[in-house]
């Protein structure tokens, strides 16, 4: 495969994977203080994902707020 054709398969492939994060997943973006991003990594580990803890933390006060209603 020469380097054309491969830059252009990847291009399809990222379009198509922004395609489907477009159509599955809302996209919020969050500023916060410098060194935010390291103390949450220092809490739940240098492998664990950011995303998916703040969106665990999210999903919990939402459940929380609902049943207030």
């Amino acid at each position: 495969m020469d380097e054309k054709t491969a830059v252009e398969k990847l291009q399809k492939q990222y379009a198509r994977q922004n395609n489907f994060i477009k159509e599955k997943y809302d996209r919020i973006a969050l500023t916060s203080p410098v060194g935010t991003k390291e103390r949450i990594k220092a809490v739940i580990g240098e492998n664990a994902s950011v995303n998916a803890w703040i969106n665990s933390l999210i999903e919990k006060e939402l459940k929380k707020q609902e049943k207030r209603k």
